[in-house]
């Protein structure tokens, strides 16, 4: 899809769209999840104060407990040009959001923001079928205001990603990923520490690296992204646990999933859909 830019959509003269914005409940998001404007119905509907919502990260605002795995899923599809259905919540208001996620483009080849478009209900089962008429529809009206909705790249799915571990003094990475590292199939490793990473990294070319804010090395986890985006283009994900909560953090996105049995197939469902090319 090709919207055109930010202040075209907003500031435009096409009418249609115009109407869409003003009848609909509105969120723009920056290419890093954080909420960078809504308009007065999202803000009326979800209760929220303006510093509440404003540059705040929308995975931890909205649904921060459950189901986010498919809502970040959603919402990288959508900063890597395909537009879709999303759906999200406010557990503690009782409220479900139910609409469509646009990338616009500022001036490059890549989308520089996210508008959201939704309507809002009490929270109940999610019905697929009313979404994806909702999504037929939205598609339609936009096709006839002149913003076509054809996917830029084709999805690319690999049931094995490469996945360098690094290990922390507190030995948290080797405990939450105790099971893969001891079934020792070939596509997860784990580095003593952040020097070892970086000569594990240049041969093995994971297409992520998972490690603690303080791994065992001189390299902190900040550091250890920037070394490994430049040494393999490989995605680094920190992983932290506090009050029973695994929290998972790459710059753009930040979900917690409750630390227990079926964590990690969360964690490498989100790797395999979300941080390979």
């Amino acid at each position: 899809m090709r919207a055109a830019l930010l202040a075209d959509l907003l500031l435009g003269e096409n009418p249609e769209l115009k109407q869409l914005i003003n009848e609909y409940n509105f969120i723009i998001l920056n290419s890093y999840g954080k909420i960078t404007g809504f308009n007065h119905h999202m803000l009326r509907n979800s209760g929220k104060r303006e510093n509440e919502l404003m540059n705040q990260n929308f995975f931890v605002v909205f649904d921060p407990e459950f189901g986010n795995a498919d809502l970040a899923i959603r919402i990288k599809s959508v900063l890597q040009g395909t537009p879709g259905p999303v759906s999200f919540s406010l557990p503690e208001q009782n409220l479900l959001f139910k609409g469509v996620a646009l990338p616009v483009y500022d001036q490059s080849a890549d989308p520089g923001h996210i508008i959201i478009l939704c309507w809002e209900e009490e929270l109940a089962w999610n019905e697929r079928a009313e979404l994806e008429d909702f999504w037929d529809c939205t598609t339609e009206f936009l096709a006839k205001s002149g913003i076509t909705t054809e996917d830029r790249k084709p999805e690319t799915k690999m049931k094995k990603p490469r996945i360098l571990l690094i290990e922390d003094e507190k030995g948290l990475v080797v405990k939450i990923f105790s099971k893969m590292l001891k079934s020792n199939t070939g596509n997860v490793i784990l580095a003593p520490g952040s020097e070892a990473a970086e000569l594990m990294a240049a041969d093995f070319k994971p297409h992520a690296v998972i490690c603690t804010y303080e791994p065992i090395g001189s390299s902190n986890g900040s550091e250890i992204r920037k070394k490994m985006q430049s040494i393999c283009n490989a995605s680094t994900i920190l992983v932290s646990s506090a009050g029973g909560e695994i929290r998972i953090e790459d710059g753009w996105l930040d979900i917690h999933v409750k630390n227990q049995a079926e964590s990690v197939s969360r964690i490498m469902d989100l790797i395999n859909q979300i941080y390979l090319d």
